[in-house]
């Protein structure tokens, strides 16, 4: 997949007020940021459209971590985003390794093909929801609707409440794995992670057959990780996270 500009936005000079004091925190995210630095200057010298599109990818990977920082939804998930960046020793081939794992078991397994999760909202100046609690208003199992544009919400109520008759066999929806899948869907956009997978699973469609030259390696890459096994493994990393 070629790229002509560089993918999502970039990472936000703070962090959400919630945490701006936190040491371990603001210090894992500077780790990242100063990856990002780096691979900017990758991006901003590469001589070709396969050096472009390489660092493009790089900082997607980078720019997942950074922006969940933002995004994740629970106290424990940033802790143990903190620990994850933190074990990388300030290497940043470790920091990108990380990304991908992210992009693998976490972005990828909410966008599949023909299934685009919504565009989220998205403050630099704090997060779209600072804990899982502020998901829910007033009572249990309300959620607020969000979108990027507000006029896709148009017609649609402020707040939707899922209710059941037979919470045994057919429970609502865990509020953990919404409000996962909302995070997930603000970084995917952030990173720029939905932008590119929706030009690989676009480029699957249209091709027949796979280049001999190699082109094709991210269609057929993305195309195998989507098997029940490692969905299941995904399943069992995202718990880390939420």
């Amino acid at each position: 997949m070629s790229t002509r500009t560089q993918p999502g936005t970039e990472l936000p000079p703070g962090l959400p007020d919630r945490v701006k004091d936190d040491a371990s925190v603001v210090s894992a995210y500077e780790q990242v940021r100063a990856v990002e630095k780096s691979v900017l200057a990758e991006y901003g010298s590469a001589s070709t459209q396969q050096g472009r599109d390489a660092a493009s990818k790089r900082l997607i990977y980078c720019r997942i971590v950074g922006h969940f920082f933002y995004c994740v939804p629970t106290d424990q998930g940033l802790k143990n985003l903190v620990q994850e960046v933190n074990s990388t020793a300030l290497d940043g081939e470790k920091v990108l390794d990380l990304g991908k794992l992210y992009f693998d078991s976490c972005i990828r397994l909410f966008r599949k093909a023909k299934q685009q999760t919504p565009e989220e909202s998205y403050n630099p100046s704090r997060a779209s929801f600072d804990t899982l609690a502020d998901m829910i208003k007033e009572q249990e199992n309300t959620y607020r609707l969000e979108a990027r544009d507000p006029r896709i919400l148009t017609g649609f109520p402020r707040t939707v409440t899922f209710s059941t008759d037979d919470p045994v066999n057919l429970p609502v929806p865990s509020p953990n794995y919404l409000a996962l899948h909302a995070a997930c869907a603000k970084v995917a956009h952030l990173s720029g992670a939905a932008e590119y997978i929706d030009a690989v699973w676009s480029e699957m469609e249209e091709t027949l057959f796979l280049a001999e030259n190699g082109s094709s390696a991210d269609a057929l890459n993305l195309a195998l990780l989507v098997s029940l096994k490692d969905t299941v493994s995904a399943y069992q990393h995202n718990a880390h996270i939420i």
